[in-house]
């Protein structure tokens, strides 16, 4: 089950706090190497090996004893249990010298226009990496995959490579969003082309939000990237680096893309106003039209209801008929010349 979350806002940020789970925290450890591959449920603290990778995986997050045990058995940081609780959606990274931190968000559309964000947390340390996933991480599933394959070269890589892996899965994600409003605004251009509507434009207002939101979740992976480049820290080889460089590239793609979006929605939005605006025309033609033919009718009509007591046409036998046959001559010669002008 799904943890409960309250919603606060805070600074023009918003921030889901933690403050109780239906479920319980559920903790997988996850040991591979070139010739092996184990999975385990924590119960008691890993055994982290030189010669193997462990990945901990943790969904359903809640702040219980399991949790507080294998923070305690790793010996890292209370800051860091704090940090995990707390969802602020900021990516970001710190370097604790014995671990590597880092907060990333996974995006994915729900209720077509609704975009969900949700925290990952990743902790680097000596030949283990720590998944942090509040729900059932089936975004993690593609990097399983790979594991279970022992010729993938996911399997003699180490734990920087995995932690690289997870970031670029999560990566993926963003990127598979991008392509499903690319979609759907495609689809809202040609509805908007052939009938302009609110719900069109309101649809168009709501991905120019969640555009911003999903930039405001991006570019700070470049910061992220360029300190995993340059840190001196132990825990990320040399090799890995060919990988993170290439990652940057990666997010520069994603962040053009974005913009490419964004030009794409302030196109589809005057097509909008220009579309809304020849409706207008239209209708104001027809109703000018409609006025300018009946026009001449009425003036005659108002000539022959006034109430003066001579009005010699009043007794002739044809004056009837012949008021109707005027009126109707009179819309026909119109509604020809406006035929000439094409104005109709």
């Amino acid at each position: 089950m799904n943890p409960k979350t309250r919603f606060k806002t805070f600074n023009n940020q918003v921030k889901d706090i933690l403050t109780e789970n239906t479920g319980k925290t559920e903790i997988k450890i996850i040991k591979y190497n070139e010739e092996s591959l184990q999975e385990e449920i924590f119960s008691e603290c890993p055994e982290i090996k030189e010669n193997e990778t462990t990945w901990i995986k943790i969904t359903y997050l809640a702040e219980d004893k399991s949790l507080k045990r294998l923070i305690k058995c790793l010996n890292l940081n209370k800051h860091v249990l704090k940090r995990v609780l707390t969802f602020d959606y900021i990516p970001d990274i710190e370097d604790y010298k014995n671990y590597i931190y880092i907060t990333l968000t996974a995006l994915n559309i729900k209720k077509k226009t609704r975009i969900e964000r949700t925290q990952v947390s990743l902790i680097l340390g000596n030949n283990y990496v720590i998944s942090i996933h509040p729900d059932n991480a089936e975004i993690f599933n593609p990097i399983i995959n790979r594991l279970n394959v022992p010729e993938h070269h996911i399997r003699n890589k180490g734990a920087d490579y995995l932690a690289y892996t997870i970031i670029d899965t999560i990566l993926d994600s963003q990127i598979i969003t991008l392509k499903e409003i690319e979609g759907d605004l495609s689809k809202a251009a040609e509805d908007i082309m052939d009938e302009p509507s609110n719900e069109n434009f309101r649809l168009i207002h709501t991905y120019r939000t969640e555009l911003d939101k999903i930039r405001y979740n991006i570019l700070p992976l470049q910061q992220i990237i360029t300190s995993m480049e340059l840190t001196e820290s132990h825990l990320i080889n040399q090799s890995t680096n060919t990988f993170l460089k290439n990652f940057q590239s990666h997010v520069t793609q994603v962040v053009n893309r974005i913009d490419t979006l964004s030009g794409r929605i302030t196109e589809i939005r005057d097509i909008y106003n220009s579309s809304m605006s020849r409706r207008l025309d239209e209708i104001v033609r027809v109703l000018t039209v409609v006025t300018v033919l009946f026009a001449p009718g009425t003036f005659i009509v108002g000539i022959y209801g006034m109430n003066f007591q001579f009005i010699p046409e009043l007794g002739l036998p044809l004056a009837y008929p012949l008021v109707l046959l005027i009126n109707f001559v009179l819309i026909i010669s119109l509604l020809i010349y406006f035929r000439k002008r094409h104005w109709i």
